[in-house]
């Protein structure tokens, strides 16, 4: 979680899980994100490993949460997603970033 700009009082918060499996589907919320205002835009920028596994997220970034099939890994690995919440008069918070711990997928 980010804390709150001082000059805006903005704040990009994201919840969701810190752990998963390959191949398995996570979702972030930025819903508790602030700003001074009632106005509020959402920006998520995943890495480069979740956005290959993810080709459509270019039409979630936008919203206050997004759903994410984690990446097929052999070992554990960490990915990281970030979140940067703008208001009305464009000031924009610091990014929130969140880190999720993926795991090989578990046999069936």
């Amino acid at each position: 979680m980010a804390s709150p700009d001082r000059s805006t009082g903005i704040r990009a918060v994201i919840t969701g899980p810190t752990t998963g499996y390959s191949g398995h589907t996570i979702t972030l919320d930025g819903g508790r994100s602030r700003a001074d205002n009632a106005s509020i835009r959402y920006h998520w920028t995943p890495d480069a490993a979740l956005m290959a596994c993810n080709p459509d997220f270019a039409e979630q970034a936008q919203n206050s949460s997004v759903t994410l099939v984690l990446p097929e890994t052999p070992l554990r690995i960490v990915r990281r997603v970030g979140l940067t919440v703008h208001g009305a008069d464009n000031e924009t918070s610091p990014e929130a970033l969140h880190s999720i711990a993926i795991k090989p997928a578990p046999p069936q």
